[in-house]
């Protein structure tokens, strides 16, 4: 079910390309699951389906958009390498505005995203989270270049320990009528 390629890929512009290939493979994994879905029809009733789907597809989605920014760890890097505020780290409102002013199409989410990257980051040792929602970036100081991020240290979450069947509530007052 492979799509055949543009015939003259010189006079369709990069953007068009794009959205092509985009649309292609998800009208082809579409195709794909219907097939995996009705082994017992024939092939080539899914070559006439191809088309059906491929207009449903076209009014869903007109316009398949993929962000044209950096990944959001590099963003946050760069403002707060750039921002590097005299008080101690930079806050997330200033990475924000930053961000806004420096990167054309972000997405609508774009502050919930940038918290979540914030605390990823400070998850792995990226960046360290300081009083006042605050952060910077996280220096080696021994056996490191001056200066330099310590990317490759992941920081291993605490496992909480399982609670047994008598730590759950349910059995407490089975337990103490027994005991009586």
């Amino acid at each position: 079910m492979a799509t055949p390629k543009p015939q003259h890929p010189f006079h369709i512009n990069l953007e068009e390309q794009r959205q092509s290939r985009i649309t292609c493979r998800l009208r082809d994994a579409v195709l794909a699951r219907v097939v995996a879905a009705r082994p017992s029809k024939p092939i080539n009733a899914a070559d006439h389906m191809n088309s059906g789907v491929e207009r449903f597809l076209q009014e869903l989605i007109p316009n398949v958009y993929t962000p044209t920014h950096p990944p959001y760890a590099s963003m946050i890097q760069r403002a707060i390498e750039e921002l590097n505020e005299e008080e101690g780290g930079v806050s997330e409102v200033a990475i924000s505005k930053f961000i806004k002013r420096e990167y054309e199409g972000l997405p609508w989410a774009h502050e919930g995203l940038l918290r979540l990257h914030l605390k990823k980051q400070c998850e792995i040792g990226v960046l360290v989270s300081l009083d006042g929602g605050r952060y910077n970036l996280n220096v080696v100081k021994d056996g490191g270049d001056e200066g330099s991020v310590d990317i490759g240290r992941k920081l291993r979450r605490k496992r909480r320990p399982r609670q047994g069947r008598r730590g759950r509530g349910r059995w407490r007052g089975r337990e103490e009528a027994m005991n009586q």
